[in-house]
C-alpha cells in the first residue's frame, strides 16, 4: 500500500463505497480532486468496498472538497487523524495521539470507541473495550457509551488501522 505513494503523501481519508463500485467510485473521486486541484491519489485498499485517499494537501482542504461533492458511489467518508498497523499496541498509540491532538483543540469530558474491522480477524467489541480502557487511563476521560462528547473511530481495513476522532 505505501510502496507506490510519494513520501509526502499520507492517508487522509477512508472511503466506503457501494460493493462492486470501487472502480467507478475511484474515478469519481479522482475526477473531483483533479477539478479542485487537490493533489490526491485514490487507491484500492485490497478489501472490497473500501478505498484509501492519500494526499499531501491539508486534511481540512480535502475535507472541504469532499463536503461540497455529490458522490454517487461513496457511502461513508472518514477523515483520518492517525494510522497504524493492526496490532493492538500500535492502535492504542495511534488512537492516543489522535485523541491528544483533538483534546488540545476542544474541551471534552467523555468519549467512546467505535471499531469497524474489514479484512482482519480482530474482534470489534474486544478492540473497543481494550482501546477504550487504555484511552480512559491515559486521557483521564470518562467513558460514556450513550452520549459521549467525542467518539474515537477505529477502522481496520486489511493491514491498516485508521483512527478518526469526531
Amino acid at each position: 500500500m505505501t510502496d507506490e505513494k510519494s513520501e509526502d503523501q499520507k492517508l487522509v481519508a477512508l472511503v466506503r463505497v457501494k460493493p462492486g463500485a470501487e472502480d467507478r467510485a475511484a474515478r469519481e473521486l479522482s475526477d473531483l480532486f483533479a477539478r479542485f486541484k487537490v493533489g490526491a491519489e485514490v487507491r484500492e485498499s485490497g478489501v472490497g468496498g473500501n478505498l484509501f485517499v492519500f494526499s499531501s494537501a491539508p486534511k481540512g482542504y480535502v475535507a472541504a472538497v469532499l463536503a461540497r461533492a455529490r458522490l454517487a458511489y461513496s457511502e461513508t467518508i472518514l477523515l483520518v487523524d492517525a494510522t497504524s498497523g493492526v496490532d493492538v499496541e500500535s492502535i492504542i498509540k495511534a488512537a492516543s495521539r489522535a485523541l491528544t491532538d483533538y483534546l488540545s483543540k476542544k474541551r471534552v469530558t467523555s468519549f467512546k470507541v467505535k471499531a469497524r474491522v474489514r479484512g482482519s480477524q480482530m474482534e470489534e467489541k474486544e478492540l473497543e473495550v481494550v482501546v477504550g480502557k487504555a484511552l480512559k487511563e491515559g486521557a483521564r476521560l470518562e467513558v460514556n457509551l450513550e452520549n459521549p462528547d467525542v467518539t474515537v473511530y477505529i477502522s481496520i481495513v486489511g493491514d491498516v488501522a485508521a483512527v478518526t476522532v469526531a
